[in-house]
């Protein structure tokens, strides 16, 4: 009974949530905002988590890269917005920035779980941060000026940091824990 109505229940409340956003936006980020962006994760998380035949692929996890690298894009080119009466737009763009990268953690985490998808994952780790570094060192040409972002560059760097973190941490564990099994099902079947 509970599965039929919890898929429901939760787009009920992911919708909610970007509807608090269009209608109660304000200049200013207010602890009420916080603890609705963190529902809306949460919805996400448990639509994900009770759905993993569908989440678990990697056309899943492009879709949300892409939906998060565009949403992230027109933060970029819109960030004026914040001032100006539209500021709901970029608000529910910024809800969506925030889900689409929940939804890329937990879809790597059922991948990493699911697949063998550790050494990927560790590959875009070691490929991604020096090439994250060069990147954003690039832009600037002393790192005195990297101290002092302003918040719609930082927004990238932090996104990018969490990201490659969390691949880093749990494609390690995903890695031996594979690496684990791999070699005990090879002594079983030696025995």
């Amino acid at each position: 009974m509970w599965k039929k109505y919890l898929p429901w229940g939760l787009a009920l409340t992911w919708f909610g949530t970007v509807l608090y956003f269009v209608l109660f936006t304000t200049s200013e980020l207010t602890w009420l905002d916080l603890v609705v962006a963190l529902l809306s994760v949460l919805a996400i998380w448990i639509g994900i988590a009770i759905q993993p035949r569908i989440f678990a692929t990697w056309r899943a996890l492009g879709l949300a890269l892409l939906a998060h690298v565009l949403l992230q894009a027109w933060l970029q080119s819109q960030w004026s917005l914040w001032a100006t009466p539209y500021r709901a737009v970029n608000a529910v763009s910024a809800l969506l920035a925030v889900d689409t990268f929940a939804a890329i953690l937990a879809v790597s985490a059922l991948l990493l779980i699911r697949r063998d998808a550790s050494v990927i994952a560790l590959a875009i780790v070691w490929l991604g941060c020096p090439l994250g570094l060069l990147v954003s060192m690039a832009r600037y040409s002393s790192a005195a000026q990297m101290e002092n972002l302003p918040l719609s560059d930082s927004t990238i760097l932090l996104t990018a940091i969490c990201l490659l973190g969390f691949l880093a941490i749990v494609g390690s564990i995903a890695f031996v824990v594979h690496l684990g099994r791999v070699i005990y099902l090879e002594l079983a079947a030696r025995a």
